[in-house]
């Protein structure tokens, strides 16, 4: 009996090698050049944790061959498939300008003669004397742009379908925050205008953005060394409608211009004029992005 057994249990484990061999694939896969350090350490998980045979180094850029259970296989390749759609995803979307980041954000420091700084200080010096400015920084959050770009992509296709010219109107606009210090606008990983954090003002609860930089300059964030801070803007604000105050506003009124559409649909922002200055408020995030952060005296 016990020969019998020790024979079956061979034969067993030989028809289950055959089969877990029968199971088995071999593959080529490419790691993304761009991976990024946490998809790095997520490959090399998935690939500890299944026991996969590896032929060659995991490291950005490089070509590996993999050996194991057609259905992990198969689970590590979409893997390396959809970081590397993230990636190409993430380079066509951001701007040109960028430089190159290793998380989701970066502050860059704007030199002085620049295209970029001459673009910024051409807006603030309309209203405030140029040599006031002391420093300017790009903001780069790739999430929030993306939120942007995206919203901007689904109003066109909104406006398409409407009828209406699916170009939207955007403008370079001041932001102050008052008490609450830029970064916890600009740096974040959720949301970047939140409207949580809108307050009532004269056209009732928005986010409120000026032409004029004096006009914010009086809603900047005060520094600890004496300095002063505030944003500006890339906004969408569409199609407008000018409005005299009205405290109770949460968005903007409804169009009556696109004839019998049975789809309802409100501009895009209100325009007012208050403290010498055009404003224009948004009722809805992701309609504006923090382009840049100026620190001034």
């Amino acid at each position: 009996l016990r020969a019998f057994s020790k024979a079956r249990i061979l034969e067993a484990k030989d028809e289950l090698e055959q089969f877990i061999e029968s199971l088995m694939i071999q593959a080529e896969v490419e790691i993304a050049p761009n991976v990024g350090e946490e998809n790095l350490k997520h490959i090399k998980m998935e690939i500890h944790k299944h026991l996969l045979d590896v032929q060659g180094e995991v490291k950005p850029g490089s070509k590996i061959k993999i050996r194991g259970i057609r259905s992990v296989v198969n689970k590590i390749q979409n893997i390396m498939k959809t970081i590397k759609l993230a990636a190409q995803s993430q380079e066509l979307l951001l701007p040109d300008n960028w430089t190159k980041m290793n998380d989701h954000f970066e502050l860059v420091p704007i030199h002085a003669q620049s295209k970029e700084w001459d673009h910024v200080v051409g807006k603030f010096s309309k209203t405030i004397q140029h040599n006031n400015m002391q420093k300017i920084f790009r903001i780069q959050n790739a999430k929030f742009w993306r939120d942007y770009c995206q919203e901007k992509e689904n109003l066109k296709k909104i406006r398409e379908k409407l009828g209406i010219n699916p170009q939207i109107t955007e403008d370079w606009l001041w932001h102050g925050t008052r008490g609450t210090h830029p970064k916890l606008i600009y740096q974040g990983m959720e949301e970047c205008f939140d409207m949580q954090y809108a307050n009532d003002g004269s056209w009732g609860r928005g986010l409120y953005f000026a032409m004029n930089a004096n006009y914010s300059d009086a809603y900047h964030f005060a520094t600890p060394v004496g300095t002063k801070m505030m944003m500006l803007c890339r906004v969408m604000i569409g199609d407008s409608i000018t409005l005299n105050p009205d405290g109770g506003l949460r968005k903007p009124p409804e169009r009556t211009d696109l004839g019998n559409n049975s789809i309802s649909f409100t501009y895009e922002s209100v325009k007012g004029q208050t403290g010498g200055s055009e404003i224009y408020i948004l009722y809805r995030m992701r309609r504006a992005y923090p382009e840049y952060l100026i620190e001034y005296k």
